[in-house]
This record gives structure tokens, sequence and C-alpha cells, in this order.
């Protein structure tokens, strides 16, 4: 399994609080797991550093490698932010690049889609 290989890795991955709690067995609930674990404590904490995403100008070209050739029929999905949270990939992703053809849609738990306060119109919601 996946977490119980975890236990051989180097510090901090293998001692992990969350995996300890767990016994490094795999995640059965979808709100309390390592991954959501290691994103409080590590992505909140962090963030880019300053670098930027990877929908910047300058780092992915989005138009150019994904925008350009994209379908663009009115039911085409461009762009589905799975697990998504409150939405702030996805809002970024819009402010940088409006223009992109087809949907964009966030997609995570309907509690946390309930919770969503400010997103715009033009991105759907999918609590499921």
């Amino acid at each position: 399994m996946y977490f119980q290989r975890l236990r051989r890795q180097p510090l901090p991955i293998r001692d992990a609080p969350i995996l300890c709690k767990n016994q490094h067995t795999n995640p059965t609930n979808a709100v309390d797991g390592p991954f959501q674990h290691a994103l409080i404590t590590t992505w909140v904490g962090t963030g880019t550093r300053g670098l930027g995403g990877w929908m910047d100008t300058g780092f992915y070209p989005v138009d150019d490698l994904l925008v350009q050739g994209a379908r663009t029929d009115i039911d085409e999905v461009f762009l589905d932010d799975v697990g998504g949270g409150p939405g702030h990939d996805i809002d970024e992703f819009y402010r940088k690049h409006p223009s992109t053809p087809g949907r964009l849609i966030l997609q995570d738990l309907p509690v946390v889609v309930g919770q969503i306060e400010e997103l715009t119109k033009d991105i759907e919601r999918m609590g499921a």
C-alpha cells in the first residue's frame, strides 16, 4: 500500500503526524487524510514562496500549449478543478486567462462548495 511504503521514506514524510495517527494505513476519510494535513501545514504556510503559479505568464505557456487548439463548443470543459476547495486556484486561472474557451468547473465535497462565498459566476460549482 502506498502509505505503508512511506514508512521507508526520510523525515519529515515518514513521521508526518497524520500518518502516525492513522498507523500508515490508506485514508478512509475524505476530509482528514495526509493530503489535507500537508496542504494545511505546508502549502498554506509556504505558498509558492514568491515564485508565481504555473499559470503565470513566463512560467508555463498556457496560451500556446493549452488554449490554442482547445475545443470551443459550448459544452466543452476547459478546466475541471477536482478537489478545488474554495476555488482560489481556478479563480486565479480565470483572472489571468479570462478568454479561454470552454467551461471552468470547480468540484469538491458539497460541504466545501456550499461554504464558498466569493467565486465568479463564470466558474461552475459542483458539489458531489
